[in-house]
C-alpha cells in the first residue's frame, strides 16, 4: 500500500471517527436537554397543581365561613334542630346547585339525601341512590 493510500485510509476512518464523536455528543447533548425539560415542565406541573390545589382549598374554607357565618344556619345548629339544617341544606342545593356532603349517625337526615354511602368499622357496607341501596358492598 502506498503512501497516498494510507493518507486516504488514514482520512477515512478519522472523518468516520470524528461523525461518530458528533453522533455520541450530539445525542448526549439531546438527551441532557431533554431530560432538563422534562424536569422543568414536571416542576412547572407541580406548580401548577398545587395553585389549583390551594385555589380548591381557599373556595372550600370561603364556602365553610359563609355558611358557618349565615345567621340561618347558626340558630339551626345552635338549637339542634335537624329539620331547619335539613331544609337549609336543601335549599342551598337548590340555589346554588352544588352538591352538598352531610356526615351524620343519624339515619333519618341520612334518608332526606338522594345518594348514601353506609359505613361501619371503616368500610362501606351499602351505598346507591336512595331508595334503592346495594347492601352487602364490603369494600
Amino acid at each position: 500500500m502506498g503512501l497516498t493510500q494510507k493518507i486516504l485510509v488514514f482520512t477515512s476512518v478519522l472523518v468516520v471517527a470524528l461523525v461518530l464523536a458528533s453522533l455520541a455528543f450530539t445525542t448526549f447533548q439531546a438527551e441532557k436537554l431533554a431530560q432538563e425539560n422534562i424536569e422543568k415542565g414536571l416542576a412547572e406541573a407541580k406548580g401548577i397543581w398545587k395553585t389549583f390545589q390551594d385555589d380548591r382549598l381557599n373556595k372550600l374554607k370561603l364556602g365553610v365561613r359563609l355558611l358557618g357565618n349565615a345567621p340561618p344556619f347558626r340558630a339551626a345548629v345552635e338549637t339542634g334542630d335537624p329539620p331547619t339544617i335539613l331544609e337549609l341544606f336543601k335549599d342551598l342545593n337548590r340555589r346554588l346547585g352544588q352538591t352538598i356532603m352531610m356526615i351524620t349517625h343519624n339515619p333519618e337526615a341520612a334518608a332526606e339525601g338522594h345518594r348514601s354511602i353506609e359505613m361501619r368499622d371503616g368500610r362501606v357496607v351499602s351505598h346507591g341512590i336512595l331508595p334503592q341501596l346495594v347492601t352487602g358492598a364490603g369494600t
